[in-house]
């Protein structure tokens, strides 16, 4: 109950940056795993 008052007040759009974050860095690992299979393929 008291995290959703706090996520009321203003740290709203901090949570939904540290999201946003979470998810650039998904991409980027998964983006990172496409370019080792390609090395792996031209090896």
């Amino acid at each position: 109950m008291r995290k959703v008052m706090r996520s009321q007040s203003g740290e709203l759009g901090q949570e939904n940056l540290r999201e946003l974050v979470v998810e650039e860095a998904k991409g980027m690992m998964i983006r990172r795993r496409i370019e080792i299979r390609e090395l792996d393929y031209i090896i």
